[in-house]
């Protein structure tokens, strides 16, 4: 008897068919909700979704510009060093320069606009 033909008493997987098309991130993100909301009861409050949503804006920009570049069929495995290279930068700037540049976040963003120009050149160049 062939291991496909085996009888495995039962043990077939049991997922539900729900968790099959949508995946396990989504339930275990509503699972970790509804945990943490009923473990502190500020966990859902006006304040707390406002704040979350002001620190991850950069990063919902930068993953529905990376949803769109694998979307066209491509991939670009540079975004990551090159949020980190903008975010250090500007994080010096701000740190050295704050009284006489308030305006660091323009380095950061002229960082990152000049390595994703460099990294999103044409190879024969």
């Amino acid at each position: 008897m062939g291991f496909a033909q085996m009888d495995r008493g039962g043990l077939e997987p049991k997922v539900p068919q729900t968790m099959a098309s949508v995946g396990a991130i989504p339930i275990v993100v509503i699972a970790a909700v509804v945990f943490f909301g009923a473990l502190e009861p500020n966990f859902l409050s006006a304040d707390n979704m406002f704040n979350l949503m002001r620190q991850s804006s950069y990063l919902v920009l930068i993953c529905i510009a990376q949803f769109l570049i694998l979307l066209t069929g491509g991939i670009d495995l540079s975004v990551g060093s090159t949020v980190s290279l903008a975010s250090v930068i500007c994080a010096l700037v701000m740190k050295a320069l704050a009284t006489i540049y308030p305006d660091a976040p323009g380095l950061a963003v002229a960082a990152g606009s000049a390595q994703g120009f460099w990294l999103g050149r044409p190879s024969d160049c």
